[in-house]
């Protein structure tokens, strides 16, 4: 329903709903940066997925510590979030977010990788308590600072062989663009009410987990 047309309590709740959800990305961010598991998991619904057959946040935790436990600093750096609202207690939204890993590479030496990639989430209140309900991550490159990344293969983890980036992929109005195709009539006008999220990627599913992220990244993937 469009905000406007919502009474003057449902519009009050929805600004602090916006709020809280913001909030999720921002904590996460930083209790991932200094390594306080308890609060990261703390950020998803107690039956989040932790990878096949593995539910629930001490699951989950175990899968965060393997990953975080592969890279030294870390900085991740929350920008852009857009949200839609699927009815007052579900959400989806989109955050764009620069992560900075400070990485060793097989032969020892210490690489400073960036990462610039968008979070793909959906969001649920529970309690009162708005919550993450599924993160998945698409990258627009990464990439150690002394390789830029230009060209087809944006990503280039040390020691890993280059690979494609898949943060356009979960778009279609991507593809559309520069394959010059018309969209016919099936995709509704643009408005101010429009869902934002859905719009871009012509879908309200979660895109598919990204091939380039590692096992351990693949068990904290919720989908």
């Amino acid at each position: 329903m469009p905000f406007h047309d919502i009474d003057l309590a449902a519009r009050i709740d929805r600004l602090e709903s916006l709020d809280a959800i913001r909030q999720l990305a921002s904590r996460y961010a930083f209790a991932i940066d200094v390594r306080d598991l308890d609060a990261v998991v703390a950020l998803y619904v107690d039956d989040a997925k932790a990878g096949p057959g593995a539910r629930g946040r001490a699951a989950l935790r175990e899968v965060f510590d393997s990953v975080l436990r592969t890279f030294g600093t870390t900085s991740h750096q929350v920008q852009n979030h857009v949200i839609d609202f699927r009815d007052a207690d579900h959400a989806q939204g989109l955050v764009s977010c620069r992560c900075e890993h400070e990485v060793e590479a097989p032969d020892g030496a210490l690489h400073w990788v960036v990462v610039q990639n968008v979070y793909h989430d959906r969001y649920e209140r529970r309690g009162g308590h708005w919550y993450f309900g599924a993160r998945v991550q698409h990258r627009i490159y990464a990439t150690a600072l002394d390789d830029p990344p230009v060209g087809p293969y944006k990503l280039r983890w040390p020691g890993e062989p280059p690979a494609r980036a898949t943060f356009h992929d979960a778009f279609a109005c991507w593809q559309a663009f520069w394959q010059g195709v018309a969209e016919g009539t099936a995709l509704a006008p643009w408005g101010p009410d429009s869902p934002f999220v859905t719009r871009l990627r012509r879908s309200e599913r979660l895109p598919p987990l990204a091939g380039h992220i590692s096992a351990a990244h693949r068990r904290a993937a919720q989908d």
